[in-house]
């Protein structure tokens, strides 16, 4: 309790003016040395740009594993189509004789 008439109001605290963010200004705060702000400032802002930048790195490449996966599934699809329609006529012939000696024709 403030033993004066009013107590001082706290300062607000400023946040960063390119991302507009208070916990980048306290990153600067805390790497700032000799009181050198601007010096800080590009610190911090040059290690948010290489984490922007592996970040895309590696979205990229988990959208190729995607797509090649997709692809393999594809082409596996594909080739089950292909077998499924290349039905040898051996087998056939077979099926439907074994359908007529169970169900012989009246």
């Amino acid at each position: 309790m403030s033993r004066r008439d009013t107590a001082e109001k706290k300062r607000a605290k400023s946040s960063d003016p390119i991302y507009k963010n208070f916990l980048i200004s306290m990153s600067v705060n805390h790497i700032l040395k000799h009181g050198k702000k601007s010096l800080a400032y590009q610190i911090v802002y040059r290690a948010l740009k290489q984490i922007e930048q592996k970040n895309q790195i590696e979205q990229q490449k988990q959208i190729e594993q995607k797509k090649q996966i997709k692809q393999k599934k594809q082409i596996e699809q594909k080739k089950q189509i292909e077998q499924k329609k290349k039905t040898n006529p051996l087998s056939v012939l077979r099926k439907a004789i074994g359908r007529l000696i169970k169900c012989p024709l009246k």
